[in-house]
């Protein structure tokens, strides 16, 4: 019993860890049913708490990550021809597994546009029908292929998935589905004894073994791995798109541009790579095309919170505040817990005369994440203008304690410390504010200031 209740408790906390543990009792059932040939009542009895798990597990996973993106267009009578399609691509990449890459590009209206829906069900067809076939023999055949798909089975487009919108397959889908295949090679192994079945098996898996060194090369960074996707898919807006964040970071500008413009032109109706090419574009100071790409990403997705900020971020930049608190308005709403969003809506507020509604927005982005550094420097600021000097001498100490090497702190903390007539406390604030930022003129007239004051 205890080890009972051990398993029952792994497997709860695999199911927590990773969605896809989902699978795992169905996969003991099926070892258990065929390989091992145990009762299915007694399978059924030990398993069901398992089960059970696994689908209230299904549950949560399904209302966390709904499907919406891909809910809509796939009719139910396509859905089967999808999974075949995607059991027939796992197929061929096990037994030839020569383009391996984390995108596809596999999606079900590329399937069907491509025409490989309607053949591709024929070779799980086969499939089957050679485990089935071997039935007398021994049920092994058929429990490996079993646990292969139902391996996938939460994955494999029955159900639709948010995935699909990039692709139904994908190679971390298969890695407890692998436990099918290296049972098959263990029972063949066990039925064919001898050097030529050793000698064969040795072969392959050393063939495998080269093939995973080749591939773990591509892995060496984010952009290795991106790289090599779009050569074996070039289709692929979401490598497109990440390949394009990766060489900005690297201050590739134009490659990165010209990626972030593929994967729109690839998918021009996703919100996310209008997005991605609007935030690039008003960093590059482009805003007028930035305003056109994030506009049309509002657009296509009213409810993308993260747009609409960084849609008010250019709109302010353009003299248009009274859009961009609309916008950053809208934001908050649809994402209650938007703290940055909270801290963007706090700045305007104050540029737009409105202090008691910034004071809002700053301490709502403070209590939503209190390492937002940027929202108590600003409170402080804020209170500091309306002569609240020890609310202000409050947060911006806290300010400074959280980064001390924030120059901008350490001025605005020497400042309040000179408003409360405190001019020696605030000398070496300033004094180090200077060094840090040697440019700002007022900083050292501040600095005498308190020098003076202080004498």
């Amino acid at each position: 019993m205890g080890r009972y209740l051990t398993g029952c408790a792994f497997c709860a906390l695999a199911i927590l860890a990773k969605p896809s543990a989902i699978v795992v009792p169905f996969l003991a059932a099926a070892l258990d049913l065929g390989a091992l040939r145990r009762r299915m009542r007694t399978v059924l009895a030990e398993l069901s708490p398992w089960m059970l798990l696994a689908v209230a597990g299904a549950i949560v996973g399904m209302a966390v990550q709904p499907a919406q993106a891909v809910s809509v267009g796939i009719p139910l009578w396509e859905r089967p021809l999808i999974a075949a399609d995607a059991i027939a691509f796992y197929l061929r990449q096990l037994v030839l597994p020569l383009h391996l890459a984390p995108f596809y590009g596999r999606t079900p209206a590329s399937v069907f546009a491509s025409g490989a829906a309607w053949w591709t069900w024929i070779v799980p067809v086969i499939a089957f029908a050679a485990a089935i076939a071997s039935w007398r023999r021994s049920l092994v055949p058929i429990t490996a292929l079993c646990m292969l798909v139902l391996g996938v089975a939460p994955v494999l487009g029955l159900v639709p998935f948010e995935f699909q919108v990039n692709s139904t397959t994908a190679d971390r889908y298969v890695y407890l589905a692998l436990l099918g295949p290296a049972l098959l090679l263990a029972w063949w192994l066990k039925t064919r004894p001898g050097r030529t079945t050793c000698a064969v098996a040795a072969i392959v898996v050393a063939a495998y073994a080269l093939r995973t060194v080749v591939q773990v090369g591509y892995w060496k960074s984010t952009r290795t791995i991106l790289e090599h996707s779009l050569t074996v898919n070039a289709q692929s807006d979401f490598a497109h798109g990440n390949l394009g964040h990766v060489l900005a970071a690297q201050g590739e500008a134009e490659a990165a541009l010209v990626h972030l413009r593929e994967a729109v032109r690839l998918r021009p109706d996703s919100a996310q790579n209008r997005l991605n090419l609007g935030s690039y574009l008003g960093q590059t100071g482009n805003i007028a095309d930035a305003l056109e790409q994030l506009e049309e990403a509002v657009r296509l997705d009213p409810e993308y919170a993260s747009a609409r900020a960084t849609l008010a971020t250019a709109l302010a930049s353009q003299g248009q505040p009274a859009r961009a608190i609309e916008e950053l308005r809208e934001a908050t709403r649809l994402e209650p817990e938007f703290a940055l969003a909270y801290l963007q809506l706090g700045a305007l507020l104050e540029q737009s005369q409105d202090p008691a509604g910034a004071e809002t927005a700053y301490c709502e982005a403070l209590r939503l994440d209190d390492g937002l550094n940027d929202a108590r420097l600003s409170l402080g600021s804020l209170y500091l203008q309306a002569g609240r000097v020890n609310e202000a001498l409050e947060r911006l100490r806290q300010a400074v304690s959280v980064d001390p090497g924030s120059g901008a702190a350490l001025a605005e903390l020497g400042r309040a410390l000179l408003m409360a007539g405190r001019p020696a406390e605030a000398i070496p604030h300033l004094r180090k504010a200077s060094s840090l930022l040697p440019d700002l003129e007022y900083l050292r007239a501040m600095l005498a200031s308190a020098e003076e004051a202080a004498r």
